[in-house]
């Protein structure tokens, strides 16, 4: 039930998954595809790794072209993480290019690159800085200011494009690990967030459907 699909078919999957519809149209920043995945006959591993039958993997084409050092912790708080981050623009395939990039989100993820939580920072593209200037990442084009309450399992930020079609890419360049030096606390307690669970970053498409899973693994028992 730990799954998250985005081209679908809502009645191949169990109640527990978490479905949104698909954007109305396909996206130049992911070349879509299906795959077809099994596990062994007769498995007794809940960790084994699904194998592919036939088709492959969709492939991201996007993604930010590089991340600038994250700032120290100046939050006095512990469970508060209170700093800059910078990134550079787009990277379509070998090239820098916003063409297709609306806006940029910050995410905090855990060691496994689930999103946790909502968003964290945005900012929107700046098309015309790179319109002419395709072959330079300069990463501190970008940067926001955050103070942030630490999910529980965080462990990187996370920063992805958001498309002009409406398609948030699930996967994007990461920090080095977070580090929380806060060491003041509430009432005798850390402050701690709670972030919502979020879908994985690898990406299967399954016949008609994009779907997302915990990991690779043959209890996901789809046939």
């Amino acid at each position: 039930g730990n799954c998250r699909s985005l081209y679908h078919v809502s009645r191949d999957f169990p109640d527990g998954c978490d479905i949104r519809l698909a954007p109305g149209s396909t996206d130049s920043c992911v070349g879509f595809d299906d795959v077809t995945l099994s596990c062994p006959a007769d498995n007794a591993d809940a960790t084994a790794n699904v194998a592919v039958q036939d088709g492959s993997y969709p492939l991201l084409k996007c993604r930010p072209c590089g991340l600038g050092p994250l700032s120290g912790d100046s939050h006095s708080l512990s469970g508060r993480w209170a700093g800059s981050l910078t990134w550079g623009p787009n990277q379509f395939e070998g090239m820098i290019s916003e063409v297709d990039i609306d806006h940029y989100r910050v995410y905090v993820v855990d060691d496994n690159l689930v999103k946790l939580g909502d968003i964290q920072a945005s900012l929107n593209a700046r098309l015309w800085a790179n319109l002419f200037n395709s072959t330079y990442c300069d990463v501190t084009m970008y940067k926001v200011t955050m103070d942030v309450v630490l999910p529980d399992g965080y462990a990187y930020f996370m920063v992805v494009p958001y498309t002009r079609s409406g398609l948030e890419l699930n996967i994007g360049p990461v920090t080095p690990r977070i580090q929380d030096v806060g060491t003041a606390t509430v009432s005798g307690k850390a402050v701690r967030g709670v972030g919502d669970l979020a879908w994985p970053a690898w990406i299967v498409l399954w016949t008609a459907s994009l779907t997302y899973c915990s990991a690779w693994s043959c209890k996901c028992s789809w046939r």
